[in-house]
């Protein structure tokens, strides 16, 4: 009976002092466009149904990393007008690589602050744009002045064939989060174009820069994130800190995983069309 009631009494104490923080991070295909590289920003369409899908399948997400944002204000101003965003402003030499130019958008609760990271002066981290990619969108959560986490969203170099990229961008990556020496757990997440073939080994390859500084893959059962009728992949993922990793949960979202067909958001066609071909991933840890 004693260990049964120290047992209870260490789960209140646990659930008192610890935080449930979700994080997710969603792919939408070239959003400002009409999900059309093709396009113009008069042909993006999607904003009301992915507002609707935004706030019924993630309104409970504390912090939601997007990718392949043309538009960040669009989406900033018509689909999350209930969070706050940070991101960054693209230098190009021509105005057409700047309107071309794919963002990375973090998004966060009202509730929680979003602090740049030291001896940054905004929120990208640029050297891992190699000058012509994207660089990661980074800082640190905080909520009533308490720090929480380093929050790391960042979108890698796309296609089979930009393997050493990738590689290159997480050296830069790793170099830099060896840097972060104040304890908060760190979490890692986005679009980092996994391909796992004979040749190219993506997934290994990360894991040899990011396992090593503790920081591991949750999405151990290798869920499908990216679905067309024609092609399946698993290009999204989150890593994250050992000290939050015993805890942590992972699931996707929408028509990624599914062998049946429901209405709209849950009917792969319907999806593809009004929202993207990534499905979002969420995370669940306890702080």
């Amino acid at each position: 009976m004693k260990l049964i009631a120290l047992i209870i009494i260490s789960l209140v104490v646990f659930c008192a002092h610890s935080k449930e923080l979700k994080v997710s991070s969603l792919n939408i295909r070239v959003y400002g466009q009409g999900g059309m590289y093709a396009g113009s920003l008069d042909d993006e369409f999607r904003d009301k149904w992915l507002k609707e899908f935004i706030e019924t399948k993630l309104g409970d997400s504390d912090v939601i990393i997007f990718q392949e944002i043309i538009n960040k204000e669009g989406l900033i101003n018509n689909v999350v007008n209930n969070m706050s965003c940070v991101s960054y402003d693209r230098v190009s030499s021509t105005d057409e690589e700047k309107d071309n130019h794919i963002y990375v958008v973090v998004c966060f609760n009202k509730k929680y602050n979003f602090l740049k990271e030291q001896s940054e002066d905004n929120y990208a981290y640029e050297p891992m744009a190699l000058n012509k990619y994207r660089p990661a969108v980074y800082g640190i959560l905080s909520e009533n002045n308490k720090k929480l986490a380093h929050i790391v969203g960042l979108h890698l170099k796309a296609l089979p064939q930009g393997h050493q990229t990738r590689a290159k961008q997480m050296e830069i990556l790793t170099t830099r989060l060896m840097e972060f020496d104040d304890g908060l757990p760190i979490i890692i997440g986005g679009d980092f174009n996994t391909y796992n073939t004979e040749e190219i080994q993506d997934y290994k390859m990360i894991n040899s820069f990011l396992n090593p500084i503790n920081l591991f893959s949750v999405n151990q059962e290798n869920l499908i994130t990216y679905k067309t009728p024609f092609y399946k992949g698993t290009f999204d993922h989150f890593w994250i800190s050992q000290s939050v990793y015993t805890n942590a949960t992972f699931s996707v979202n929408g028509p990624c995983n599914t062998t049946t067909s429901g209405p709209r958001f849950d009917d792969l066609y319907f999806y593809n069309q009004f929202i993207s071909d990534h499905c979002p991933i969420t995370l669940s840890v306890h702080l």
